[in-house]
């Protein structure tokens, strides 16, 4: 009956260390993917304030639209351009 016991105790831990094992795996990939979209957005900003809008001082860019739009120092829109 000991025996019994103690197997049944490292198949819990064996579980444990499993499903442990495939969290960590998932976490690391979440983390990759997150950390990809985060660096192209960041791209995309960039190439819209250095390459779109650099004559201009005020620049937004859209990262669900994927639109970048100038304005100028009286705050009208000078120019969009789309950045996809």
């Amino acid at each position: 009956m000991r025996v019994q016991t103690i197997y049944r105790q490292m198949v819990n831990w064996k579980a444990i260390g499993i499903t442990s094992l495939i969290f960590n795996i998932l976490f690391v990939l979440f983390f990759i993917l997150a950390w990809n979209i985060g660096s192209e957005m960041e791209e995309q900003e960039f190439e819209c304030a250095m390459n779109v809008c650099s004559e201009y001082n005020i620049y937004w860019y859209d990262d669900y639209m994927e639109v970048c739009t100038c304005y100028d120092d009286n705050q009208v829109q000078v120019k969009t351009e789309y950045i996809g």
